[in-house]
């Protein structure tokens, strides 16, 4: 044990000159500070920023859990809001704005740049285009399986017959999303303890 321990000393205290000094800063929103908008740096706050992803130019997408938006965060820093209304939940399909997210936890993009979205509190997965258009593609949107907005005591339970193809299947409270380079996603179906796949068809 003691033998274990000399070694993890070592690596720790040898680490700064093998790997370099790390400097850890904000690229955006203030520290300690919550809310919502948009701008560049510390011009722009978020609330309760969650997942986050990097596309092919160099943006870097974000699901802003409880504004219950998706922000994009420019290589310059500028961050603007994609999709959603901020500080407004729900489960709407749309452009930008006219769209509703409900606690949005995860983030992938694919190969051909659209965004996959775990929405959490909408027990559903969602696609974002590039231009903001939003639409569901697994889980039954509005449905009664809904979380409340007080995301309190309001969970349900979602019937165990959970495969299916767009609103047929059932999520409870996906968490997690990764895009497989050979096309579909995998997913963190959180509160039915699985991991499921979801080809982009909505299977």
């Amino acid at each position: 044990m003691m033998k274990r321990l000399f070694v993890m000393s070592f690596i720790l205290a040898a680490a700064p000159p093998v790997f370099g000094e790390g400097v850890i800063s904000p690229v955006s929103g203030v520290h300690g500070q919550a809310g919502h908008r948009d701008g560049t740096g510390a011009g722009a706050v978020f609330n309760d920023p969650m997942g986050l992803a990097r596309d092919a130019q160099g943006n870097v997408l974000v699901c802003d859990a409880r504004n219950h938006v998706i922000r994009k965060i420019s290589d310059a820093g500028v961050v603007t809001t994609l999709a959603g209304e901020p500080g407004v939940a729900g489960g709407v399909d749309g452009v930008g704005g006219e769209a509703r997210f409900r606690f949005p936890a995860d983030i992938a993009i694919s190969s051909s740049g659209e965004l996959f979205v775990a929405d959490s509190g909408n027990h559903c997965i969602r696609k974002v285009k590039p231009d903001g258009t939003v639409s569901t593609i697994a889980g039954n949107l509005g449905g009664a399986d809904d979380i409340s907005v007080d995301y309190g005591s309001g969970y349900t339970v979602v019937p165990r017959e959970l495969d299916g193809v767009g609103a047929t299947a059932r999520f409870n409270s996906p968490s997690g999303i990764a895009f497989a380079p050979a096309g579909y996603l995998y997913v963190s179906d959180t509160g039915n303890h699985i991991i499921r796949r979801v080809d982009l068809d909505g299977t």
